[in-house]
Formats: structure tokens, C-alpha cells, sequence
């Protein structure tokens, strides 16, 4: 699993590296945490 330190509230990751399919990302943070499904197409 990667994991990206992020300290501001926009970012932006390029995804240009991964294969196309179905991902699950997982953002951490104090107040909480959630899970979104990312699909590349």
C-alpha cells in the first residue's frame, strides 16, 4: 500500500502509472477516515 503525506486540503495524484481496474482509496485524517472505490479506465 502506498501512502502519501498530505498537509493541505486540495492535492492532486497522478494515477498515470497504474493499470486500468478497480481501486479502493483510503484518506486519513484527524477527524476521520474513508474509503472511496476509484475505477480506471
Amino acid at each position: 500500500m502506498n501512502k502519501i503525506p498530505i498537509n493541505k486540503n486540495d492535492f492532486t495524484i497522478d494515477l498515470n502509472q497504474l493499470q486500468k481496474g478497480l481501486y479502493f482509496i483510503k484518506l486519513q485524517s484527524e477527524i476521520g477516515t474513508i474509503t472511496k472505490k476509484l475505477i480506471l479506465q
